[in-house]
Formats: C-alpha cells, sequence, structure tokens
C-alpha cells in the first residue's frame, strides 16, 4: 500500500496542471507530437517568457522533456502511462456534455 508521503510528486503535478494556462499547453503536446515555445506561444494566446516559465515547471517533474534542434527547443510529452491517462480523463472533461 502506499504511504502517504509517496504524494509528493503526484501533489506538484496537480499544481502545475492547477493553471489553465498550463492544462492547454499539455492539451495542445498532446495533439502534436512536439512543438517549439514559439509555436506553443502562438497556438495558446500566451507570452513566450509564460510559456517557457510553464514548460520548464512541467519539464522538472517528468511531464514533458525537450531537444535542442539548432537554436530552437522542441517540447513533447514524455510516454507514460501517466500522461496517457491525464489526456484521457482531460479529453473526457472537456467534452462532457453539460447538464
Amino acid at each position: 500500500m502506499a504511504k502517504l508521503t509517496d504524494l509528493k510528486i503526484p501533489s506538484k503535478i496537480f499544481k502545475i496542471l492547477g493553471s489553465e494556462s498550463a492544462l492547454r499547453i499539455f492539451f495542445i503536446l498532446g495533439l502534436k507530437n512536439e512543438m517549439s515555445v514559439s509555436s506553443i506561444a502562438k497556438e495558446i494566446g500566451l507570452s513566450m517568457p509564460a510559456t517557457s516559465h510553464h514548460l520548464q515547471r512541467m519539464e522538472s517533474t517528468g511531464l514533458i522533456n525537450s531537444r535542442r534542434m539548432s537554436r530552437t527547443i522542441c517540447y513533447a510529452l514524455t510516454e507514460t502511462k501517466l500522461n496517457l491517462e491525464l489526456l484521457k480523463c482531460l479529453r473526457k472533461m472537456m467534452f462532457q456534455k453539460k447538464s
């Protein structure tokens, strides 16, 4: 059985994804395989510094990873079961009919 102290990482992940902007980034990276900071910022209508801040926080928990391509840094979701489940839940919540 998991100990209550094992909630440190999930707590950090939920805190990071607690902002609408971070959720938008997470969702858009789930739709597209890999994107640059400028492409993400343009897609979600956020400034590049704010986008970079969210990306750094998400990368620190392992939700996403980055790779450098010449002068551009591209980001993608890490291929984990957690990310797949989070995306499924997010899609369900977004497309659920409101009663």
